[in-house]
């Protein structure tokens, strides 16, 4: 049987208002878990972002990425693109939900606009067919956290890695790939 590349877009709507790396970990984990009950074994996650410090390049996602097979059990590499580059089918896919939404909500009466986060997901879900939605709680983003602060993860563990610039005209990207974690334990 040969591979076959198929094409599904996966949305989270979050009542969370904080983008930071714990939210990112959250959406990876809801994103992880759709994958794997709809494909199946997942071999390797090829992520591709901006150069957002606050969600994605910054040493508690560098970590991230280094436990990324240990947390979700599937191997991962990081893919950054320059500010204000790097925009592709995702920022369509979360543009149609708003534009569909934004009409919706004004053609309906008065007291039944879309205005919360958990309205919109109601609305995607069962309205836009070929876009998966989950709903991400206030609730699960401070587990997340309360789960991360308890491993201590940065106290524990120094990364080493390599950054490699790739410049790729019109886009420059920068790629992290991390070739080896070590405790402070094992150093001494």
């Amino acid at each position: 049987m040969q591979d076959e590349i198929d094409h599904t877009s996966f949305v989270i709507i979050s009542e969370c208002n904080t983008h930071d790396t714990v939210a990112v970990h959250l959406f990876q984990k809801l994103l992880i878990q759709f994958l794997t009950d709809t494909l199946g074994h997942v071999k390797k996650i090829c992520y591709f972002s901006d150069g957002c410090a606050a969600q994605y390049k910054n040493r508690k996602n560098f970590l991230n990425l280094c436990l990324h097979e240990e947390d979700f059990g599937v191997q991962a590499e990081w893919h950054f693109f320059a500010t204000s580059h790097g925009k592709g089918p995702s920022d369509g896919v979360g543009g149609t939900i708003k534009r569909l939404a934004a009409r919706a909500s004004l053609q309906r009466p008065f007291d039944q606009q879309i205005i919360t986060a958990r309205q919109l997901f109601e609305f995607a879900d069962s309205e836009i067919d070929k876009i998966h939605c989950q709903f991400a709680t206030t609730e699960q983003y401070r587990q997340q956290a309360e789960f991360l602060k308890d491993l201590k993860m940065l106290a524990q563990f120094q990364v080493h890695g390599i950054c490699i610039l790739l410049f790729q005209s019109p886009k420059k990207r920068l790629q992290f790939d991390p070739f080896h974690l070590q405790t402070r334990k094992d150093r001494n």
